[in-house]
């Protein structure tokens, strides 16, 4: 890499370290993909992947000059970079299958390099904030009505399990996340399931067809309850609303995110298609935040704004991940802050 500066070539060196970084991306696609999906039962292949990313920091930051960031903060913050981007990338794949014209691969490459340049450099106009694009907004992309009739069927589950006497389907509920996220959808058995919860066969039939509508059933609640979390964003995205909002967000994705990256990245069959749809509703909830900001590519910083959080949400929980997590959200996505009559910034 050239040197990474606060003057324009910075920018444009982190431009072609994003280019760089999307061709190997696409090249190893299926890897990557596979890749996902197997470490979520295999601690070993999580912990390697960590390592790897954790020695991408260091000649990364040599290669850094000029930052104003904290130095506490500097190795999170280069490291959620790293490790966020290549998130994006993946769910830009994905969302570019489904609206080619609106995620192309210079404009998403723009989208990555501003934001990467103003987390660790702050928003400099004309270096790294740009005037938003005039071209295609994304279009929303909508649940099919079979999803959408999966997503009651969970929302009804839930219900039923808060009744008395629905120990069963409680115990079930309770087993779930984790069960499929360490056995992958291939690997589940009903026997894995009535023996986890500890409730008999029938008691599996009484609310589930197979184990193949288990799976289909689970993956969408662990989505919908996510998605409820990210429902609760901030109207007012500052620094006092937004670190116990990232703290909520942790917390549910201990035990949902597993889940749900191994449905976006291994699911089969006609559901498969929804994944786009899973994508750009979180898309279209952080885009809704960002647009408090004039600050640039809106819909594309809001599918990076989505990847950066998920992978700060399945990191155990530091005081220094969350500054650093802070710290970019606020420098990377939505700039300085909006002040009052008075000029005294809203904190």
């Amino acid at each position: 890499m050239d040197p990474i500066t606060p003057v324009a070539a910075g920018r444009t060196a982190l431009l072609a370290y994003f280019y760089r970084l999307a061709d190997i991306e696409a090249r190893y696609e299926p890897i990557l993909r596979a890749f996902g999906a197997a470490a979520a039962n295999d601690a070993s292949l999580v912990g390697a992947a960590a390592a790897i990313t954790r020695r991408r920091v260091g000649p990364f930051e040599a290669r850094l000059a000029g930052t104003d960031v904290p130095v506490r903060l500097l190795d999170p913050i280069v490291e959620l970079l790293g490790a966020g981007a290549i998130g994006a990338l993946s769910r830009m794949s994905i969302l570019r299958a489904a609206a080619p014209e609106c995620y192309g691969r210079e404009r998403v490459n723009a989208a990555l390099a501003d934001v990467a340049h103003r987390a660790l450099f702050g928003p400099l106009p004309g270096v790294n904030v740009h005037p938003r694009p005039s071209g295609v907004r994304p279009p929303a992309l909508r649940y099919s009505p079979q999803a959408t009739a999966i997503f009651e069927r969970a929302r009804d589950l839930d219900a039923q399990a808060a009744q008395p006497g629905k120990r069963t389907l409680r115990a079930m509920l309770g087993v779930a996340n984790h069960l499929i996220a360490d056995s992958g959808y291939r690997g589940l058995r009903i026997n894995d399931v009535v023996t986890a919860a500890k409730v008999s066969r029938g008691s599996f039939y009484t609310y589930f067809e197979n184990i193949d509508d288990f799976v289909c059933v689970m993956g969408l609640r662990a989505i919908q309850q996510l998605s409820e979390v990210v429902r609760e964003r901030p109207d007012m995205p500052v620094r006092v609303t937004l670190r116990p909002w990232l703290r909520r967000y942790a917390e549910v994705h201990v035990t949902t995110g597993p889940l749900v990256n191994v449905w976006i990245e291994a699911i089969e069959g006609p559901l498969r298609d929804e994944r786009a749809a899973v994508i750009d509703w979180g898309r279209r909830r952080m885009a809704t935040m960002l647009r408090a900001r004039a600050l640039g590519d809106v819909d594309i910083d809001a599918v990076i704004l989505v990847a950066i959080i998920e992978e700060f949400g399945s990191k155990t929980s530091t005081k220094a991940g969350l500054d650093a997590a802070l710290l970019l959200i606020e420098r990377g996505f939505l700039g300085p802050e909006p002040s009052t009559v008075d000029g005294t910034p809203r904190r």
